[in-house]
């Protein structure tokens, strides 16, 4: 959570440490054309051995008509995310 949160300024919307979930707030990115806008989700799991961590970018640009649509992600971000949360454990 610290490297979303502080590492990458993501804020956090949700984050229920019960069941391991967190989103980050819908980050929207003006300067693109479309406009764009997105979140991060991901879901943390560990046993006494290991931990795994779980992302997904949802991605959505605007659309002519007002709507959005979402697509794919690059997943760009969400190896950068684990990059910095490898970095940081070691």
């Amino acid at each position: 959570m610290y490297v979303i949160q502080y590492d990458l300024l993501l804020p956090i919307e949700i984050q229920d440490k019960t069941k391991g979930f967190f989103s980050t707030t819908m980050i929207k990115e003006y300067d693109q054309t479309p406009k764009r806008r997105f979140r991060i989700t991901g879901d943390v799991s560990s046993d006494n051995q290991e931990s795994m961590i779980k992302l997904h970018k949802v991605l959505q640009a605007q659309m002519a008509n007002g709507t959005w649509k979402t697509f794919a992600s690059d997943l760009m971000l969400e190896k950068h995310i684990v990059e910095k949360i490898y970095d940081r454990l070691q």
